[in-house]
């Protein structure tokens, strides 16, 4: 006997016709299970109660969706899911369930909940907080959001590890640091001389967030394979000053940011609408994974990709979207394009780069070497620079994974490494009796155009902004409905317990590399290294670090 629990309340399809039901396999589509039409006829008066008479005439009609409905086949639970009216008339209802990756992929919630929208609470502060009317009578503080004081403990993560991070961050719409970590030389700043942070931004970690995602549409994490080093030291970088960690998140749906999730790590990502669980199953073990044997009680037909034409992020060319930040290297990607009309040149020739390859190019003209990509050790160099003093140079760091040359798809990544630049801070911190103090420090870069339409919003009484009626009449993209499908989600690791603390690279430590909590991080080792700089071991560390990334089976760079 077929039996169909709507909404806690029993109804019964027609049972002059067969049910079919299609379950699509989660770990390699993007569908889970779903039913074909069910159709419950009305002359059943449980059928009537449950669709509230809609087969009559004189009833409005709209698109119903009931959120909870479990099909039973002889007492077994075959599938559980959201169902959705598909058509009406006098004498019968017709209904479709949809569970696992097709309730996510179709639910309307899902796809109207944004996460940056989304509650997801406050980080707790980074230190004690300086009331800048009192503490600093001297400096201009118009552009400064709040102060703290930090402890100068440098093995002391800034934030909450795990959860969230305070990354110097440079705001290039604003044109200022977000997240500034500084000295107070004289007391004169934040009433002592010590280490302080202001302009604080919230950096939340990605596997949180994630974690915070699915339990805010109705799912317990039982399982997530990504959820170990390295991958759970990569946070998102944001310059938006506010401790909420909405802030920080681009305008995706939640369903945008789990398929997104999905992609970067090329995971499998399984819903369970009976126990309201989910599970990240990394691909490594999905292609280890012993087969799964059913026994079908009724009809059963399976289909298989036949031409070989199937594509997931395991099999598809891979390519970053990137966020549209000004200090992004001119040569951080090689397009296929470009790999494709240029000759590339495998050389073996150890420290090839510091020699400038000269035996590599031996006997090559100028516009040989002009035209030729050399790839090195897994590295790319291009010839570049003016004439008289070109030379060459490590480029295409984050070119596009291409498997298969024939292709001119593309899976997009909109989660792609976040920009970042080496510049001279000032760290003076008052404009009386001190001098200014300039020392290279090494920060995230990103533009920051949300947080001015954010000002004007009112805040409750635990500091979470919201949208208030007179908002939405004022500017009707306060409710905004729609995802910016340019926008991008821009990550990094971070190092625990290391600090920029030198002058410059390699250089001495000052009385601000003494007490400094600037912090290390890492998009790629090859960016930036000298600011990652702690003595000989440091660099040891950073090698194991990033080999533990490189031999890890999920990013696909």
């Amino acid at each position: 006997m077929i039996t169909c629990i709507i909404n806690g309340h029993r109804a019964y399809p027609i049972s002059t016709s067969s049910i079919k039901v299609t379950y699509a396999n989660q770990y390699v589509t993007d569908d889970g299970e779903y039913t074909y039409d069910i159709t419950f006829p009305m002359n059943i008066l449980a059928n009537r109660e449950i669709f509230s008479n809609v087969s009559r005439l004189e009833v409005k009609k709209n698109i119903a969706k009931f959120d909870d409905c479990k099909l039973y086949v002889d007492s077994k639970i075959i599938m559980s899911g959201v169902g959705t009216i598909l058509s009406v008339n006098q004498q019968e209802v017709k209904l479709q369930i949809v569970g696992g990756k097709s309730r996510i992929k179709f639910n309307d919630k899902m796809t109207k909940h944004y996460i940056d929208e989304i509650d997801l609470g406050i980080a707790d502060a980074p230190g004690s907080t300086v009331n800048k009317s009192v503490e600093n009578k001297f400096n201009d503080l118009s552009k400064v959001t709040d102060i703290f004081i930090l402890s100068t403990d440098k093995t002391k993560f800034l934030g909450v590890e795990g959860k969230w991070c305070f990354m110097p961050v440079e705001d290039e719409t604003y044109k200022m640091i977000a997240n500034y970590v500084g000295v107070d030389r004289t007391g004169r700043h934040c009433g002592q001389k010590t280490a302080f942070i202001q302009n604080t931004a919230v950096q939340p970690n990605l596997m949180y967030i994630f974690k915070k995602i699915v339990e805010h549409e109705g799912y317990r994490l039982i399982r997530n394979d990504i959820d170990i080093k390295p991958w759970n030291q990569l946070y998102i970088a944001s310059a938006f000053k506010s401790r909420e960690l909405r802030r920080a998140l681009p305008h995706w749906s939640s369903y945008t940011f789990i398929e997104e999730f999905r992609k970067l790590f090329n995971a499998s990502i399984y819903f369970d609408e009976v126990g309201k669980t989910c599970s990240v199953v990394s691909s490594s073990e999905l292609s280890s994974a012993d087969s799964v044997v059913i026994e079908p009680l009724e009809e059963y037909a399976t289909d298989y990709d036949e031409d070989g034409s199937f594509s997931t992020s395991s099999t598809a060319n891979l390519e970053y979207k990137f966020d549209d930040s000004a200090n992004r290297g001119d040569y951080e990607v090689i397009p296929k394009k470009v790999f494709e009309n240029f000759e590339q040149v495998e050389s073996r020739e150890l420290l090839g780069y510091s020699k400038q390859f000269a035996t590599t190019t031996m006997g090559w003209s100028e516009k040989k070497k002009r035209q030729t990509i050399i790839h090195n050790f897994g590295d790319y160099y291009i010839y570049i620079g003016e004439e008289g003093s070109r030379k060459w140079q490590l480029a295409g760091i984050w070119s596009p994974l291409i498997r298969d040359e024939d292709s001119d798809d593309y899976v997009d990544l909109k989660i792609s490494p976040a920009a970042q630049i080496a510049e001279d801070i000032n760290f003076r911190s008052s404009v009386v009796l001190e001098d200014n103090w300039i020392e290279k420090r090494c920060l995230l870069s990103i533009t920051n155009t949300r947080e001015s339409d954010a000002k004007e919003c009112d805040s409750d009484e635990d500091g979470l902004s919201y949208v208030s009626v007179q908002d939405a009449i004022d500017d009707e993209s306060a409710m905004d409905e729609s995802e910016d499908e340019e926008e991008v989600m821009s990550i990094f690791f971070i190092l625990p317990g290391r600090v920029q603390q030198h002058d410059k690279p390699y250089g001495k430590i000052t009385w601000v590399g003494e007490k400094s909590r600037w912090p290390q991080f890492l998009t790629d080792y090859r960016v930036n290294a000298d600011y990652r700089y702690n003595g000989i071991a440091s660099l040891i560390e950073i090698s194991i670090l990033y080999r533990s990334i490189q031999t890890q089976p999920v990013p696909h760079h």
